[in-house]
């Protein structure tokens, strides 16, 4: 993990501008749960950018990895807006939801990914996310 997160940031660094290279640098730390706080400078940076459905997903994993729950449930639930049938933010807000005591919510959002994808559970636990 330490060269995927070496390699997001040489790549930022060549190419500043690029939203999809600052969201690389945000999704390799969050996957890693480290340097979340670099993580989120880096997802805020590519969303100055314009708003991208994959960035808030990145930035969504980095707050339900510092336990800001309401702000991954805002960020997963505007993806889901943007991607209706992704399986990936519906799973992530559903997280999210029960995080925020909101188990019926939750619960609904899982069972949703779940028949749409029948391995989101296990991609999320890869992450260290489970329900």
């Amino acid at each position: 993990m330490n060269e995927a997160i070496a390699l997001a940031d040489r790549a930022s660094a060549l190419h500043p501008d690029s939203p999809a290279f600052a969201n690389q640098r945000c999704w390799t730390r969050a996957i890693a749960g480290r340097e979340l706080d670099i993580a989120l400078e880096a997802c805020n940076g590519a969303l100055s950018q314009g708003e991208r459905a994959a960035v808030l997903d990145s930035r969504a994993l980095v707050y339900l990895k510092t336990g800001r729950f309401q702000e991954a449930w805002n960020d997963y639930d505007t993806a889901v807006g943007m991607s209706p049938l992704s399986p990936q933010f519906l799973f992530g807000r559903g997280i999210a939801a029960l995080r925020l005591g909101r188990e019926s919510e939750g619960r609904a959002d899982l069972t949703r990914a779940g028949i749409m994808e029948g391995g989101i559970a296990l991609d999320y636990a890869a992450k260290g996310i489970v329900p």
